[in-house]
């Protein structure tokens, strides 16, 4: 990003020079959008880096009792699903998956494949 915004300033700002310039100093590389070297350059003056802003959208509030309650109830409860501890806890499904991730926790749902009971011993001992 670097080397794009050296060459944009070098072609007086224009994004389809710098675009046509910075293809024949570097062939290798990948190859942006003309728009790309205004974009850098727009964004590089109003945060004072090349990262886009991560705050970008609608933000997450969630109480710190929403988010203990949930945790509680997932901790008491793992096989609980999302949408049913959305509704006990009146918090969104999203936010609701969202809390327990952060901690590291996953939702687990048991799911019995095979039963094995004392009657398929000899059967088992017969096949081995």
């Amino acid at each position: 990003m670097r080397d794009m915004l050296y060459v944009y300033a070098q072609e007086n700002y224009s994004c389809l020079a710098a675009a046509r310039r910075y293809r024949e100093m570097y062939p290798n590389r990948v190859q942006p959008n003309r728009q790309t070297f205004s974009t850098i350059f727009s964004r590089l003056g109003d945060t004072g880096q090349f990262k886009p802003k991560s705050d970008v959208g609608r933000p997450k509030i969630l109480t710190v009792d929403q988010k203990d309650d949930i945790l509680v109830r997932v901790a008491n409860n793992p096989e609980l699903s999302t949408r049913r501890l959305s509704a006990m806890t009146g918090v969104s499904n999203s936010s609701v998956f969202r809390s327990p991730k952060k901690e590291n926790l996953r939702p687990h749902h048991f799911t019995p494949v095979q039963n094995v009971l004392p009657r398929d011993y000899p059967l088992r001992l017969n096949f081995a």
